[in-house]
């Protein structure tokens, strides 16, 4: 399918803002202004402007006002491509808390009651929201500095169409504080009364995760293996975002208390149901149900320090979902990949703006984004053949140990790690080898014979399709791979790996 083909009137585009400090030994960083298409799946992210500076843009409204007068231009004039005439709308700004502030000339996060951009509330307090039109007004005038230019852009919603980026808020943000309170890796090295654990039990669970769950975590899947609490201060956002989304069913049921692991599940569950369709839209009002429960909840347990921007934001989290779709279509992850491009870019430190332009001007060159092809196989893909005898004598056909499927990715009979899925009735299989026969192709396995919930509150995990697993059939049993509804991650409850916590890892 060409490019030419998705392209809609008016083009949404959406727009992340960020600093990239490029050394430790100086202030000298970029401010990269980069544009994403969310109406093609997948599309990388491309390069709009940058800025350079030993500090960050001093006036926000001079460091925006090119892009500004262009999207107005490309807005309002529109532009003709290959014969036909397109306008652009940009839907979404999408950064962290301090760029947001800046880009809205708003009270930072840091601001004890006029820091939330959603409402005027603070903590666990929920204030009255803000609107587009009360802040045009500046109807709250202490949460203003000056006006935006952004505001130049009639059909910008200055509120809601500036979203809580997923990324920062949930694992930078709330996912990091809860760690380092847990395991005692606070900033000033504050233990939290009741909270903290005992060093011989964070020892435990980082033998648990180095030792046990990490040969679990698929190298084709994950970015980054499993790291020990000591390196914690040095996690990157993705590994936070795994053990929310996955370790901490697992690890903080085996080592919290009741009451501190159940507050956890009201955050995990959430996240669960906003990060998918359908549950994204038709379990929103529960999913913020349970995101406001572990606001107002957070204090008690905790202490007043917790209760930081991050945690305040998650009462308006949903209301975004609502707006943009499920999380990853408003996470800055695709931004932060591309921030950490231009930096490669890089070969000294000596004109690093020249050098950026340069390595940018060459890629388009090699590799235009406008005309390359999207990809859209369907077929699939057959690796590593071999032929050992056959696990099932009536199956004939040619033998595979690995096979990558559209929709699913890449599945591997001889790796704990990837030959796990879930089948559309919801079994959930371990794969032994892939046949591809005169007819189909089939997958020969074993399933699980117990599988019941993982935990029931604040719901049943089956909800969203999480199990505990146990009993690993002694028979072996033939699919299609058609059967097949997506792939899992599989997590050992102990050393001795006779159950798991189940969770889905891709849908179709």
């Amino acid at each position: 399918m060409n490019f030419q083909e998705l392209l809609i009137d008016p083009l949404p585009l959406y727009v992340g803002i960020d600093g990239v400090h490029l050394t430790n030994s100086s202030g000298s960083q970029f401010w990269p202004i980069v544009g994403h298409l969310p109406f093609i799946k997948e599309s990388p992210p491309f390069p709009i402007g940058v800025f350079h500076a030993n500090s960050k843009p001093t006036n926000s409204n001079a460091f925006l006002l090119d892009l500004i007068e262009e999207a107005e231009s490309l807005h309002e004039r529109g532009f003709f491509f290959r014969e036909k005439y397109f306008s652009v709308l940009i839907k979404s700004f999408i950064c962290d808390a301090p760029a947001r502030a800046m880009m809205l000339c708003i009270k930072g996060h840091s601001s004890e009651r006029y820091g939330c951009a959603r409402c005027t509330g603070f903590g666990r307090n929920l204030g009255q929201l803000r609107t587009n039109d009360s802040f045009r007004e500046k109807q709250c005038v202490l949460h203003h500095h000056c006006r935006s230019i952004l505001e130049n852009l009639h059909y910008l919603d200055m509120v809601r169409d500036v979203p809580l980026d997923p990324m920062h808020l949930l694992d930078l943000g709330v996912m990091k504080k809860i760690l380092a309170s847990i395991f005692g890796k606070d900033r000033k090295k504050r233990n939290v009364p009741h909270v903290t654990l005992h060093h011989r039990t964070v020892d435990q669970i980082d033998s648990f995760i180095t030792e046990t769950i990490r040969k679990f975590i698929s190298r084709i899947e994950f970015a980054r293996q499993p790291r020990s609490s000591k390196e914690l201060p040095r996690w990157k956002a993705s590994e936070f975002r795994t053990f929310l989304h996955y370790f901490d069913v697992v690890i903080f049921r085996k080592f919290l208390s009741p009451e501190f692991y159940h507050h956890f599940l009201l955050l995990h569950f959430a996240v669960k149901l906003l990060s998918y369709e359908p549950w994204s839209v038709t379990d929103n009002a529960f999913a913020n149900a349970l995101l406001s429960r572990f606001v107002t909840q957070s204090q008690a347990l905790y202490s007043n320090l917790f209760m930081s921007y991050n945690i305040h934001a998650l009462f308006h989290l949903s209301s975004d979902v609502l707006k943009f779709g499920p999380l990853d279509n408003f996470s800055a992850y695709r931004f932060e990949n591309y921030y950490g491009k231009m930096k490669r870019y890089l070969k000294k430190n000596d004109k690093s703006l020249q050098q950026l332009v340069k390595r940018l001007l060459e890629e388009i060159q090699n590799h235009s984004f406008i005309t390359r092809k999207i990809s859209a196989t369907n077929e699939i893909e057959f690796l590593d053949g071999h032929n050992s005898i056959l696990i099932l004598e009536n199956v004939i056909g040619f033998q595979f140990r690995s096979v990558n499927i559209p929709g699913l990715g890449q599945l591997k009979c001889d790796n704990e790690a990837d030959n796990f899925v879930f089948l559309k009735d919801m079994s959930v299989v371990v794969m032994y080898d892939f046949v591809n026969t005169p007819n189909n192709v089939v997958v020969i396995g074993k399933r699980y014979e117990n599988q019941q919930d993982a935990y029931s509150y604040p719901c049943r995990s089956s909800v969203i399709q999480e199990y505990l697993v146990s009993s690993l059939s002694t028979n072996f049993e033939l699919w299609n791979v058609k059967d097949i509804l997506c792939k899992a991650v599989r997590l050992p409850t102990s050393a001795s790996l006779d159950s798991f916590v189940v969770f889905p890892l891709k849908r179709q």
